[in-house]
């Protein structure tokens, strides 16, 4: 097991020791039994930074609901049509690309891995944001906040690590549809809101930052396709080889690269002459007749796998220091655009779930409302599941 492998096991064992040592002050809320669960720790730790944020934007988060619960809204019919895209493509099209899996410091079947350090750090601003959105929008509205505090999804044990505002319900359920909206929408389209800033940060200075350091000098091809049949196995590339021009252009990025591989057709050849490895002098010209993706019908398909060969050009602490900020910034900004949309699901436990009920409660007869809530939440629950239990056995 890799070095974040065994961090991570290391603190889902501190959670579980924590969890055990503090057993009595905890609260659990269960999902399925006793096997799927959130433990919770109830405290009243930044209900007073909430009320007072609340209170000096009150005006600016009054203009700011309708346009929350709309873009709320909106992102809910959105991810629900990739959700269900996506599992039927997976259904009809073994070799698709699972849209939903597990975010985990783990390599393993189904799970989206990312270095621990910037899954912990990327978890902490997550949980933060929504939860923080939630109580700002809930304090606007005149609803009391009862708790916030840290919580974590466990499945048997402790995994995942979490934290929570817990407003009123009763007095949430008592309160305008739309006030309940503003607070419901608030979290996931504050994730999606913090994502998109920190995109525009990464297009914008720190991208720019790390390109200015380094000289661009091809296409490291870093794995190929498992297909043995696809042209990239056919005409001898391998991994660690670096693309330096095709069809006698230079080739110094991907940009570069996609100019001339997009106007090709299935069938066409490509002749492309390529470096051995990384600092060796050895160059071959090597040429593949383009396969049909086959996701994409009509599209070329040469079955490599690439990332940017560079060398630095600048020698100085501040390069790696800002490619670290670089790649926590994309971890961050990626994990806030997908959990912001997860959670506009119509699904019965999250955000988008509860802004459903609340909806079908104001357009149609409260039986009608919750038969329709129930087979839309459950529809999307197994679909959901479905994408995950294909998705690890897909691997």
């Amino acid at each position: 097991m890799a070095l974040d492998g065994w961090m991570f096991l290391g603190f889902i064992m501190a959670l579980g020791i924590l969890a055990y040592v503090h057993r009595h002050k905890l609260a659990t809320q269960k999902i399925v039994g006793n096997f799927i669960y959130i433990t919770m720790y109830r405290s009243k730790v930044g209900i007073d930074a909430m009320k007072s944020i609340a209170t000096k934007f009150a005006a600016p988060i009054r203009l700011a609901t309708p346009f929350i619960i709309g873009l709320g809204f909106l992102g809910m019919a959105l991810v629900s049509i990739e959700i269900v895209a996506g599992l039927y493509s997976l259904i009809m099209n073994p070799a698709t690309s699972a849209g939903v899996a597990l975010v985990l410091p783990i390599k393993a079947k189904g799970v989206f891995f990312v270095p621990f350090v910037y899954w912990i750090i990327s978890i902490f601003v997550v949980v933060v944001v929504h939860e923080g959105a939630h109580g700002i929008l809930a304090a606007a509205n005149k609803i009391r906040i009862k708790s916030s505090g840290l919580a974590a999804l466990s499945i048997l044990v402790p995994i995942v690590p979490a934290a929570f505002v817990e407003p009123d319900e009763k007095a949430l359920q008592k309160s305008p549809a739309k006030s309940q909206l503003g607070v419901l929408a608030a979290g996931p389209m504050a994730n999606i809101m913090l994502a998109i800033i920190l995109f525009g940060a990464l297009v914008g200075i720190t991208n720019p930052l790390v390109d200015s350091a380094y000289q661009k000098d091809g296409l490291l091809i870093t794995s190929l396709a498992e297909d043995k049949t696809l042209p990239a196995h056919t005409s001898g590339l391998t991994a660690g080889m670096i693309i330096k021009s095709v069809e006698g252009k230079t080739i110094e990025d991907l940009t570069g690269f996609q100019s001339i591989y997009t106007t090709k057709k299935p069938g066409d050849q490509i002749a492309m002459v390529v470096q051995e490895k990384a600092g060796s002098d050895k160059m071959m010209t090597l040429t593949a007749t383009l396969a049909e993706n086959k996701d994409k019908k009509g599209e070329p398909y040469l079955g490599v796998f690439f990332d940017q060969a560079k060398h630095a050009i600048i020698d100085s602490w501040w390069v790696p220091v800002i490619e670290w900020i670089n790649q926590l910034i994309v971890w961050v900004a990626a994990m806030n655009f997908g959990v912001g949309l997860f959670n506009l699901l119509p699904l019965g436990i999250v955000d988008g779930g509860r802004m459903l009920h609340v909806a079908l409660h104001r357009l149609l007869k409260e039986k009608h409302a919750n038969y329709t809530w129930v087979a839309v939440s459950g529809f999307f629950f197994f679909a959901v599941v479905g994408s995950l239990v294909i998705s690890m056995i897909k691997g």
